[in-house]
């Protein structure tokens, strides 16, 4: 995981770690979701809460790809040498945590007495899903094939064609999402990265921009959307409407979010140092959450009344899940052959 020292790019730090522990109140939240006892439940309401408040986390992921991989003042020799950087930083990670979850999905399928065959493996293999949470890593494979070209576009277009680029291509992507009753469904695992490419130039602008908006309005932005988000999902009975990754409210959480973290990351009490370790774990913490997750599953939330008790139990498990997540992670790190795939 990339570690950004340079104070101007600091904030990303930050930002990247909170990102994947969203990631994690997500994944966490659509588990329990899943064994709601229905609309209005206490469960229900519990899910929705932390579901609306973290569906942001990927759209900041590719938001801080793009901040990082777009800026002009990164030169690299030429494209040959930026592919080079990319693949020895992703393909270990991609080519690991593919066989480990391939390997997790056929002990879980013998156990549950599932099908789970070499057909299901390839099938989920081009589709870039061996399991739920890796298509990110698969999608941002296809974001690093044309970034060069994108480094390009950057370079010569003023901020204004960039965002209205950037804006244009976010409404095609929501139209696409929500006329497809919001899951984007595809065979191939480069299918998916063009939806996602006008988050990557929003964050190079969001990076770049020398806007000075007090923060306290970012804030009210996020809570007024986090209340419609919130009670859309339960007035419409269709959560997914309002937190998904190109949800239009999502999107202006993501972005005054990034705008936060810009400008209060100096503010942070917690030392640079130990940002920048829980940075440099965060993408295992990522890779490895969902075997944590499955465990807590399989022992049932370990016999907690969920519909009690769901406002306390998720942001327990969450922690839980982050703790263990990062300290194998930090155990893998110090192991000579595998700590180049965290």
């Amino acid at each position: 995981m990339a570690k950004y020292k340079d104070s101007e790019l600091f904030w990303l730090n930050d930002m990247r770690f909170l990102a994947a522990v969203a990631v994690i109140f997500v994944h966490v939240s659509q588990g329990i979701m899943s064994s709601s006892n229905g609309l209005g439940s206490m469960q229900w309401w519990a899910t929705d809460f932390y579901q609306a408040l973290s569906y942001w986390g990927v759209p900041v992921f590719v938001m801080i790809s793009g901040a990082l991989l777009l800026n002009p003042k990164r030169v690299y020799i030429n494209n040959k040498e930026f592919y080079k950087k990319r693949v020895h930083r992703l393909l270990p990670p991609l080519i690991f945590w593919s066989i480990v979850y391939i390997a997790w999905s056929f002990l879980k399928a013998k156990v549950t007495h599932t099908n789970y065959g070499i057909n299901d493996i390839f099938t989920n293999l081009l589709a870039g899903t061996p399991y739920y949470h890796m298509w990110y890593v698969y999608m941002v494979f296809g974001l690093y094939l044309i970034t060069p070209y994108l480094r390009k576009v950057v370079r010569y277009s003023t901020k204004k064609e960039l965002l209205t680029l950037s804006i244009f291509i976010m409404f095609l992507s929501i139209f696409t999402v929500y006329t497809s009753n919001i899951q984007i469904e595809v065979t191939l695992f480069l299918q998916k990265f063009p939806y996602y490419i006008g988050y990557f130039i929003l964050g190079y602008l969001i990076m770049d921009s020398k806007f000075k908006i007090k923060t306290i309005y970012f804030l009210a932005t996020i809570i007024l959307s986090e209340i419609i988000i919130i009670l859309g999902a339960y007035i419409f009975n269709n959560p997914y409407a309002f937190y998904n990754n190109f949800s239009p409210l999502m999107i202006i959480v993501a972005i005054s979010l990034m705008f936060i973290i810009k400008n209060i990351h100096k503010k942070i009490p917690i030392s640079k140092d130990i940002r920048e370790k829980l940075v440099s774990f965060s993408l295992g913490a990522y890779l490895i959450h969902p075997l944590i997750l499955s465990v807590i599953k399989k022992f049932n939330y370990f016999g907690i009344d969920l519909e009690r008790y769901s406002f306390i139990a998720i942001p327990i498990f969450v922690f839980i899940i982050v703790v263990i997540s990062l300290t194998i992670a930090y155990i893998i790190s110090k192991i000579p052959y595998l700590k180049r795939t965290i």
